[in-house]
């Protein structure tokens, strides 16, 4: 008996916007097998009757095609095998499942787990955000190769634009993320020409300076009577700016065993360079608020101490708390610098930027910044300091902050 096919929704396996996932039952000689289309509406969109998405929601011609596209292409799967005397309810599925690679967002979740097993944790996040954004334009999760070109592209680089109001650099870095999935999607034959070819690049933004905070306004905000979060994001701030402005994430994770003999010894987490940097005396006086019996393996700082020992062995939940502390602490230097009277925006980064601007105040080399600041190159720090007059002269460490 021939194959029949019949759309239909879970509502029992709503997400927590009320989305329900939209399948398609396959029945052959009365065995049934289900695949998931990767569609999700709200049950009141769903017209049950006629099998279709009704016309009051946003995106319903889209999604109908999509769904008479795949319909169609069980069907020819059903009629190939039927042929082939193979037919049957698994065997239609399997090849759907197999036609489903022409499916850019398949593609996509097999570039986020590569990046994953590539402990390229930072691009990973940056492209899940890029995929969810352009699953929001596509109004689904059911678009193929053959849909993406460079008009499709230009639509969708003008909506983050105009829609999401995103700036140019994001915009950048997002039409980057997907690239990149095409360029993956060529190399395996998916795609024959670069879709790419016809799209004009958003303009791109002229940069902000960064936001730097003069070494008084450091001090007035190292004088402050804080507790609690405010205290801990306080200490890691300042001491990061006394530190060369070691990033967040090093500072996280920065144990008293990286801390003997008044030095700093770290591996970047960035680059996973080797760092040694003398401590100042101004550094060892906020050291010495955490120093008690500590042990060697233990971090200085609270904000993965909570993790267990199985979670600090693996690295995604390791980078995912040091994510959310990283914007928490953001949001305490924000009430932060109001109570000093600092009037610019206050991010963790700025310790950074602000010992950058410093040690140029002092008179400091372009030479001996770029190490201090651990650049893989001068370029990156004449980059980095194009706001920033820098004269050439020597310093050190020991009386940086007198």
């Amino acid at each position: 008996m021939p194959a029949t096919f019949k759309y239909f929704i879970r509502e029992n396996r709503a997400n927590n916007k009320g989305e329900c996932p939209v399948y398609l039952r396959i029945t052959c000689n009365r065995k049934k097998r289900y695949h998931n289309t990767g569609i999700r509406i709200k049950p009141t969109y769903w017209d049950s009757d006629n099998e279709r998405v009704r016309r009051s929601h946003s995106t319903y011609r889209k999604i109908n095609e999509d769904l008479e596209v795949l319909l169609d292409e069980a069907k020819e799967a059903a009629r190939l095998l039927r042929r082939e005397k193979k037919e049957s309810a698994e065997a239609i599925k399997e090849r759907i499942v197999g036609a489903s690679k022409k499916n850019f967002f398949t593609l996509a979740k097999s570039h986020l787990k590569e990046l994953n097993h590539n402990k390229q944790f930072y691009l990973h996040k940056q492209t899940k955000a890029t995929i969810k954004k352009l699953a929001e334009f596509n109004g689904n999760k059911n678009l193929m190769f053959t849909e993406i070109n460079s008009n499709y592209l230009q639509r969708f680089q003008d909506w983050m634009e105009a829609e999401k109001g995103n700036k140019g650099s994001t915009i950048r870095k997002n039409m980057n993320d997907v690239r990149r999935i095409l360029s993956k999607a060529k190399d395996m034959h998916l795609i024959f020409i670069d879709p790419f070819e016809d799209v004009k690049p958003v303009k791109q933004d002229d940069p902000e300076e960064k936001v730097k905070l003069s070494l008084d306004q450091i001090q007035a905000m190292e004088k402050l009577e804080l507790e609690g979060d405010l205290f801990h994001a306080r200490n890691m701030f300042v001491l990061s700016f006394y530190l060369c402005g070691v990033r967040f994430g090093d500072m996280a994770t920065m144990k008293w065993k990286d801390v003997e003999g008044g030095t700093l010894t770290y591996h970047m987490g960035k680059t996973k360079r080797g760092v040694n940097i003398v401590i100042s005396d101004e550094a060892q006086a906020i050291l010495d608020k955490y120093r008690s019996d500590s042990k060697p393996d233990e971090y200085i700082f609270p904000y993965l101490q909570e993790l267990t020992e199985f979670q600090r062995k693996d690295p995604n939940q390791v980078k995912q708390q040091i994510s959310n502390e990283n914007a928490n602490v953001n949001n305490h230097l924000k009430k932060i610098a109001e109570k000093a009277g600092i009037k610019e925006k206050v991010s963790f980064h700025v310790s950074r930027h602000s010992f950058a601007q410093h040690m140029a105040n002092k008179g400091i080399s372009i030479y001996e910044l770029s190490g201090l600041l651990r650049h893989k190159s001068i370029k990156t720090t004449e980059h980095y300091l194009e706001r920033i007059n820098v004269e050439l002269a020597n310093s050190t460490m020991k009386d940086a902050f007198k």
